[in-house]
């Protein structure tokens, strides 16, 4: 589809030291939306001024166990992590505020960012308009080097599938599809390999415009 290569991280020096959730689909108008979560460069890495447990490679595919980081005296306007854990489970954490401790690879800086969960579904039936009460896919990872990871096109050849997609040759970067991110090529490549003459949509950076846009990439043999 084209060449491609890591991101180097040339204005990034801050070295985070734990693991998080990596934020991949965000749908808009969505909660998750509102609240300012950026796909694929925001890491939710804590909640309540609670970091997650420090890095340890052996459990990279576990899930975070909330209960060990829940701030015993939250807000009176939001619930414990635990709590949000078990609600969401049980479809009960609606119009609950979270408090979530947000880091953007990008930046380099973390921040604060307040999300209320609220119905999903059709607006006229009293949802706001998505799927799930976030609207935004989520997945355990590692976001130390995070930005080393990004895969930059570096030639577009003409009539190709990135050509008609509207890929751009060294100003764009692909991030990954709406529940994976492109770790390496090679896991790029088997994306393209499982959807071969099938249309698959990812989420492309663009240095220009510093802004995330969703391309559809029909590949072909």
């Amino acid at each position: 589809m084209g060449n491609t290569e890591s991101y180097p991280t040339e204005h990034y020096d801050r070295t985070p030291i734990f693991d998080g959730y990596r934020v991949l689909g965000v749908q808009p108008s969505s909660p998750a939306s509102k609240a300012g979560l950026v796909s694929f460069f925001d890491f939710i890495v804590g909640c309540h001024g609670e970091l997650f447990v420090e890095h340890n490679p052996e459990h990279e595919e576990e899930e975070v166990d909330f209960s060990h980081h829940v701030d015993t005296s939250p807000p009176s306007s939001a619930i414990s992590c635990r709590e949000f854990v078990d609600a969401i489970a049980l479809s009960q954490a609606q119009d609950k505020a979270l408090s979530l401790v947000v880091h953007n690879i990008k930046s380099g800086r973390t921040r604060e960012v307040i999300v209320t969960p609220r119905k999903g579904g059709l607006i006229e039936d009293g949802g706001w308009g998505g799927n799930g009460m976030l609207g935004v896919t989520i997945r355990p990872d590692d976001y130390r080097g995070a930005i080393d990871r990004l895969l930059r096109v570096l030639d577009v050849q003409e009539n190709s599938p990135a050509h008609a997609a509207g890929l751009t040759p060294s100003t764009d970067y692909l991030l990954g599809t709406q529940s994976l991110a492109f770790s390496n090529d090679v896991v790029l490549g088997e994306v393209l390999i499982a959807h071969m003459n099938r249309p698959v949509t990812f989420y492309v950076y663009s240095s220009l415009s510093d802004m995330v846009r969703l391309v559809t990439v029909l590949p072909t043999d």
